[in-house]
């Protein structure tokens, strides 16, 4: 079912600083940047960082600095979700279009948040 882990990506409040920190400090180059996303080159995977706020919020209270989210490459998001629901995973909120990616969000047993996404063909 899972292609591969794509990214991880971190919630942050100031984009410019963020950016600043991984990019200047860590050494991370920038692979892709918009105001509300950005993602960097760690090697064998992508470390991302996203606008708090700029997204659908599944879990409001996980906000700036509460952790990150694992997120899964799939072929077919609604067959991967329909598999993971059989196995009475629990989805927050549904399948979010935004054009170039689908993407649903959902729980392990400890609360963390997890993602599975499809590119747009």
């Amino acid at each position: 079912m899972f292609k591969k882990v794509d990214d991880v990506f971190f919630n942050v409040d100031d984009m410019e600083k963020a950016v600043s920190f991984y990019r200047d400090k860590l050494g991370l180059p920038v692979k892709y940047e918009s105001a509300d996303w950005v993602e960097l080159d760690a090697g064998n995977m992508t470390i991302a960082l996203r606008r708090y706020g700029s997204g659908p919020e599944g879990r409001p209270e996980l906000g700036v600095g509460e952790g990150a989210t694992l997120v899964f490459q799939v072929d077919d998001i609604e067959a991967a979700k329909a598999e993971l629901e059989d196995q009475n995973i629990k989805f927050v909120g549904g399948v979010f279009d935004y054009g170039t990616v689908k993407l649903a969000a959902f729980e392990d047993l400890n609360g963390n948040v997890l993602q599975i996404y499809q590119r747009a063909s």
